[in-house]
């Protein structure tokens, strides 16, 4: 064969390759984006200030999360241990480990009895997203469930910090 129809059918071969890889990744879905889902494994010991022993106490439930990149969270989350009275909201605090909880909440993911049914999607949040994120990543936060006897003067029922999701 000699060089230039060699490189002409080098050249096309390459060519046909590059564009059987192209269509071929045309519709490819991108991977997962994991670096937003988080895991809260929650407990009435965790609560500040502390219940008193009981149903309060011993009370939990687990939590996921994922922070998604339309400013919204979604989440889900399963009570594993019954709380004292009956889940009437789902709240995000900036706060640490042991620390009382700020008067207000980051993002509240679901609120009243027929809103929290363990799952569901944030309406956009409007200002803070991208630092809530942040502080998600980084344990600065708590997730705390409140029910229709434990509200936010005593703490909540159950509280946990958000760890990311490996």
């Amino acid at each position: 064969m000699h060089a230039s129809a060699f490189h002409t059918v080098l050249h096309a071969v390459v060519a046909g390759t590059i564009l059987i890889g192209m269509a071929a990744c045309k519709d490819a879905t991108p991977p997962p984006d994991t670096l937003y889902r988080f895991t809260v494994t929650g407990t009435g010991a965790n609560v500040v200030p502390l219940p008193a022993p009981g149903a309060d106490r011993t009370c939990a439930a687990a939590v996921t999360l994922t922070a998604n990149d339309d400013s919204t969270i979604t989440y889900s989350y399963t009570v594993t241990a019954a709380p004292n009275g009956t889940v009437d909201s789902v709240a995000i605090y900036a706060a640490a480990t042991g620390a009382t909880l700020p008067a207000t909440a980051s993002v509240v993911l679901c609120a009243t009895e027929a809103g929290c049914t363990g799952s569901g999607t944030t309406a956009k949040i409007a200002t803070g997203y991208p630092g809530l994120r942040t502080l998600m990543r980084g344990y600065a936060t708590q997730l705390v469930i409140f029910t229709t006897t434990r509200q936010i003067a005593v703490g909540g029922a159950i509280r946990g910090v958000i760890y990311p999701t490996p």
